[in-house]
């Protein structure tokens, strides 16, 4: 196991709402943060497979506070992509899933 000494996602943003006593990140940290998941997603998706647990907390940074730095952690709830457009297994962690899914409905899941 790979040992990522930079922390989660989550705690980034406590501690940065912590000690500069601000709700928002700039602009340019979102959108580090950001191109840097979905480029990994981008990886995942064309291995075919589907994380299905994307969250704060599997998030985390390589480097401590380098928000260009990241990986995604946590592929316990991962699936092999089947090929059909939606999928119906409910998996993942409640408060981050999408209202399709809380109401056991299919999802989209086109990579």
């Amino acid at each position: 196991m790979e040992f990522i000494p930079g922390g989660t996602l989550a705690e980034w943003i406590k501690f940065r709402h912590k000690s500069t006593h601000e709700k928002e990140l700039y602009e340019e940290e979102a959108k580090a943060v950001l191109n840097s998941l979905l480029q990994g997603l981008t990886f995942i998706h064309e291995k075919d497979y589907i994380h299905r647990d994307i969250k704060p907390d599997n998030i985390m940074f390589t480097i401590p506070g380098n928000t260009s730095t990241l990986k995604i952690a946590d592929f316990g709830l991962s699936a092999k992509y089947k090929g059909c457009d939606t999928e119906s297994e409910t998996c993942g962690t409640t408060a981050y899933m999408a209202p399709e899914m809380l109401k056991r409905q299919a999802y989209n899941s086109v990579l």
